[in-house]
């Protein structure tokens, strides 16, 4: 029995690890629309809740793209 507590508890992390890669694409999504608008970085990290580091690698995709 102690393999299905094992599945159940793999099966659940793979649960949270989908669940946090929709709110990262999420945040992501709400700082590229902010860029897009030409909001301040200091409120595109407030509002979205990524680093600056990441906010700055969007902005030079917009700029590339």
């Amino acid at each position: 029995m102690a393999w299905i507590s094992e599945l159940e508890e793999s099966k659940e992390e793979a649960r949270e690890e989908a669940r946090e890669e929709t709110r990262k694409a999420e945040r992501e999504e709400t700082a590229i629309r902010m860029l897009k608008d030409s909001m301040p970085i200091s409120k595109i990290i407030l509002y979205s809740r990524l680093p600056e580091s990441r906010i700055l690698e969007l902005q030079q995709n917009l700029a590339e793209n």
